[in-house]
């Protein structure tokens, strides 16, 4: 389950209502065969990210927070998230903004599996 969600601020009612009808978040989840191989996992999760960015760019959406939960075959659930300061493709749609938000959604991925690995070795 890759998300993200932009973040809203407070303001007056207004505001509040635009913000009720904005969309919030967008997510692309895909179900696969159980894998052991995390690079297998990070080649699925980078297609399943440039899915995510062709959604991005017909919406016209920019997020700033990538959210990325992962469910392991044992039903325990990984997440990490990363919030930017600049909105990803605030200056366009491009190629290397595709890239940027791939490397760190890989990069999510190997913080995900290192926090699992630690967490696996202290129980041992």
């Amino acid at each position: 389950n890759l998300a993200w969600d932009d973040a809203g601020g407070v303001g007056d009612k207004t505001t509040q209502k635009h913000q009720q009808q904005q969309r919030k978040g967008i997510s692309h989840e895909r179900t696969f065969t159980p894998t052991s191989s995390w690079s297998e996992m990070c080649t699925k999760l980078e297609a399943i990210t440039y899915s995510l960015v062709k959604d991005l760019t017909e919406r016209d959406l920019k997020p700033k927070t990538i959210s990325l939960n992962i469910k392991l075959a044992n039903f325990e659930v990984l997440s990490k998230a990363m919030t930017r300061a600049v909105a990803f493709f605030s200056h366009g749609y491009n190629s290397r903004e595709s890239r940027d938000l791939v490397d760190v959604v890989v990069k999510l991925l190997k913080e995900a599996k290192r926090t699992y690995q630690e967490k696996a070795t202290k129980k041992s």
